[in-house]
């Protein structure tokens, strides 16, 4: 089993926008407030952090689109909204690394609050 990445890990070669969400071949169950997901290669993950928690969560299903990702995290958690942008970048790129993540074809971005 690894830990995934801290939201401040490396960050994959392209960064990572648009709407998101887990592989759909991509198991995973919150326990005791830590996220662990298992990919298609049996690798396991452990996400420990709330905020990780956070993204994982808000990725599940239909996904979420990067940037309303960043102001949910700003609006739950304190910190700049500079910084909690390049830590979120961070961890989606560590995803998508590793193979978590995905984009979703087709989407539109329809910024937070529209009608």
């Amino acid at each position: 089993m690894t830990d995934a990445p801290s939201p401040v890990a490396q960050i994959a070669a392209e960064p990572v926008a648009g709407r998101l969400a887990l592989h759909p071949a991509v198991a995973w169950r919150r326990v005791a407030g830590e996220i662990f997901l298992v990919t298609p290669d049996r690798s396991m993950h452990r996400v420990a952090s709330p905020t990780g928690a956070a993204i994982v969560e808000a990725l599940a299903g239909d996904g979420v689109d990067r940037d309303d990702l960043v102001v949910q995290l700003t609006q739950r958690f304190s910190g700049e909204p500079s910084a909690i942008a390049a830590d979120v970048d961070a961890f989606l790129g560590s995803l998508a690394a590793v193979g978590i993540l995905r984009p979703v074809a087709g989407s539109h971005h329809t910024p937070q609050g529209a009608p």
